[in-house]
């Protein structure tokens, strides 16, 4: 005979009946308004799995946030560039507590608007206790991984709509707004430019001149391998790209000096002291613009020194685009095609740049590279 166990939320109660079939345990949802009824709903769901009729646990199988973010992980592994921000985007989700409960544990029927706006509010306040921890401001506070997590919902939620788990998305409601986010602009000066590369040791200064050398993104750098350097013909060829689309960056003097006094001990250019593939220099990096006195800046705002600097010397917006990898969305963009020359004198730029900032002008980068690698 089934037992019936009803679990109370704040606005209604849910039953569900436990029972066994030839040794084999079941558990379903019922669509009762109270305990009678859902005495006779078990009762008939249990007399239809004895006849055979295994249709009602379809009807009633409970999917819960957890099993669905589950299997969106495997699907995106091989589909997604980016699946390893998502696994890091559920942690905050799935343990967050709703009305008592942790969102990962709630039918994916069941979670409402309501809930999500519970966890965009509460989200925002642990960022909150984060920010006024580093005394930063309101007006310079910044929500961009709230939206990131709620983005990653909305996407998990569309794929259970396309594998026929659920009609509804809450994610997509007009109740659920995204914080604008606010777009960085911060700049290396000439004299934090100076300071970082006499401060960068290591790896780290390997990757720094790199990225201020061609832009790279940090990921296409711990990526990069011999195999795509070339360094007789001066060009990168750099692949699995954010956009998926794989671009060719040529290798100024400055640069093919750096690269031609590393040594060759992997597959890969930039290995830790394991002698395996870097996958984070973040640690590294706050200590060494601590050390440096810079602040307020990040690895990703290399590029927007390369960037801003490429501007200001009058390089044309397409070529600054086709070297940092930027889709052309524009109609007019799309019929200008810098040409490689175009390329090679912008990145030329870029290398004198390192060269003046360099601590050893005399001798040029290749002894100080080589006194940097062995530190």
């Amino acid at each position: 005979m089934a037992k019936i166990y009803k679990r109370k939320d704040v606005n209604k109660t849910t039953y569900y009946a436990h029972f066994s079939v030839r040794g084999k345990r079941y558990r379903i949802k019922l669509d009762a308004q109270n305990k009678e009824q859902a005495k006779k709903l078990a009762a008939d769901a249990e007399f239809q799995v004895l006849q055979g009729n295994y249709k009602i646990l379809e009807k009633s199988k409970i999917v819960t946030l957890k099993e669905l973010a589950e299997r969106y992980i495997e699907y995106a592994k091989p589909n997604k560039r980016s699946w390893d921000r998502d696994v890091v985007s559920l942690k905050n989700i799935l343990n967050m507590e709703i009305d008592n409960k942790k969102l990962g544990d709630y039918d994916i029927k069941n979670i409402k608007v309501a809930h999500v706006q519970k966890y965009q509010i509460r989200r925002k306040r642990e960022l909150d206790v984060k920010y006024e921890s580093k005394g930063i401001s309101e007006q310079d506070r910044n929500y961009a991984t709230v939206n990131r997590e709620l983005a990653c919902l909305k996407h998990i939620f569309y794929m259970g709509m396309e594998w026929e788990m659920l009609t509804k998305n809450p994610v997509v409601s007009k109740s659920i707004k995204f914080d604008k986010e606010k777009s960085r602009n911060r700049v290396l000066s000439d004299d934090e430019y100076k300071k970082l590369l006499s401060t960068c040791t290591g790896y780290l200064y390997t990757i720094t001149l790199i990225a201020l050398n061609t832009g790279m993104r940090q990921g296409e750098i711990f990526n990069l391998k011999w195999d795509d350097v070339n360094l007789n013909e001066r060009k990168i060829e750099i692949k699995y790209t954010k956009n998926d689309e794989d671009r060719t960056i040529p290798i100024n003097h400055f640069l093919q000096t750096l690269l031609s006094a590393l040594p060759k001990q992997n597959d890969y250019i930039i290995i830790n002291r394991q002698g395996t593939k870097l996958k984070s220099v973040k640690t590294t990096w706050r200590t060494t613009l601590t050390k440096a006195g810079i602040d307020n800046f990040r690895f990703h705002d290399l590029r927007h020194t390369v960037a801003t600097r490429l501007a200001v010397a009058k390089v044309p917006e397409s070529v600054i685009a086709m070297i940092l990898g930027h889709k052309r969305t524009s109609i007019t963009s799309r019929y200008i095609n810098p040409q490689w020359n175009e390329m090679v004198e912008a990145v030329k730029l870029l290398g004198e740049w390192c060269q003046l900032f360099t601590e050893d002008k005399t001798n040029g980068i290749e002894n100080s590279t080589k006194s940097k690698q062995i530190a």
